[in-house]
């Protein structure tokens, strides 16, 4: 049933904004998705981002969506032409990967693993489905922007995106940390179960 099920849900499109994984974090999902316990259903390797404020997900609610560092000049450009009367939010989202496990002892084990690199918003999110949210902890979010008008100096900008753009980097490696501890169980443990 499990395999089934899987074998469905990697047919169809990453459930994520995107609809697809990011280079970043592609190799992570193939490795995860290699294991016969375990499969993903949607991710992303973090992101920079302009947003409508909306009372619940819509789409073309961003306004600016990059899963790479921020340049200033291009950022300022982006938020000076940007010609909406609501309330527009700046975020940097860590990353995130959400999976369906065999059952919660290997849910336990994914999760610990995700610890272990430094992902501390890692848990389970459904215990019927058992399924995990492996994810980065830091997290920023503010107003930017409210009728047109940018709420915030040139210097308080540089240094959020010199921040955001810090904070995207410490979330690929700690991708890659994921990644080797992830390979490191599949060789150790016998037939590829943590």
């Amino acid at each position: 049933m499990f395999r089934n099920e899987k074998k469905t849900a990697l047919q169809r499109k990453d459930r994520s904004n995107k609809g697809s994984w990011d280079d970043r974090i592609k190799e992570l999902c193939e490795l995860i998705n290699s294991n016969d316990c375990y499969y993903t259903t949607s991710s992303c390797s973090g992101r920079i981002s302009l947003l409508k404020q909306f009372p619940e997900k819509q789409k073309n609610v961003f306004l600016y969506n990059s899963h790479e560092p921020a340049n200033f000049d291009s950022f300022k450009n982006v938020l000076s032409g940007i010609e909406y009367d609501g309330a527009v939010f700046f975020q940097f989202e860590p990353c995130i990967i959400h999976v369906v496990c065999k059952d919660v002892m290997y849910a336990d084990a994914l999760i610990k693993i995700a610890w272990q690199a430094g992902m501390r918003k890692s848990g389970m999110v459904d215990l019927k489905r058992n399924i995990c949210q492996i994810a980065g902890n830091e997290f920023m979010g503010f107003r930017i922007m409210e009728q047109g008008k940018i709420l915030v100096n040139d210097e308080f900008l540089q240094h959020v995106l010199n921040d955001a753009n810090e904070k995207l980097r410490r979330n690929w490696e700690k991708i890659e940390r994921l990644k080797e501890l992830v390979n490191l169980s599949y060789n150790t443990a016998s037939s590829k179960d943590f």
